[in-house]
């Protein structure tokens, strides 16, 4: 087997744009819905396992992207997957209704159950105050999620880029990075 993870830069926690950066990784890595799904693993066979999460903390934010695959198929699942998370910032690949109208029901669906947990909702609220110095309220969080719109979506991904990447594989034979 061959694992890859390729990393790259997002919005920190605190930023306006971290919202934004979480509807566009629920696009790429929304389930059987998402692009990464379709594109690596449906439509080409090449893997077992792709997915992408976002992660923001107080002084940085990163996307990491992973794909489990065979040796066969290594090379040409990091590809792709390198093109899909760049693609999604060009003007052909920005995002459809369909898929941010998915992007907000997954969203609201988090919050709605990381809210009936008492656990779940005290770690919420301590990650809040050490990510953001201050505790958000379900209401205000849903309050965001409702006041996106595709159009806010798409015009972050005009002026957003990849940023610094790092990508690590594990497996028999090195990879090469190029497309």
């Amino acid at each position: 087997q061959v694992q890859v993870i390729l990393l790259h830069d997002a919005p920190t926690e605190a930023s306006p744009d971290s919202l934004l950066e979480k509807v566009i990784v629920s696009v790429l890595s929304g389930g059987m819905a998402g692009r990464l799904f379709s594109e690596v693993r449906e439509k080409r066979g090449l893997c077992y396992s792709v997915n992408a999460g976002y992660a923001g903390d107080r002084d940085f934010g990163t996307v990491a992207a992973y794909v489990g695959t065979t040796p066969e198929r290594a090379q040409e699942s990091l590809t792709v997957l390198r093109a899909e998370l760049e693609r999604i910032n060009t003007p052909d690949g920005k995002v459809t209704p369909e898929e941010f109208q998915r992007a907000i029901v997954g969203l609201k669906s988090s919050l709605v159950f990381s809210g009936e947990s008492t656990g779940s909702r005290a770690a919420a609220v301590a990650g809040d105050v050490r990510r953001l110095g201050y505790p958000r309220t379900l209401e205000a969080m849903a309050a965001a999620v409702d006041a996106l719109t595709l159009e806010r979506v798409n015009d972050y991904l005009a002026r957003r880029t990849l940023g610094q990447l790092t990508i690590q594989t594990l497996g028999p034979a090195a990879l090469t990075t190029t497309h």
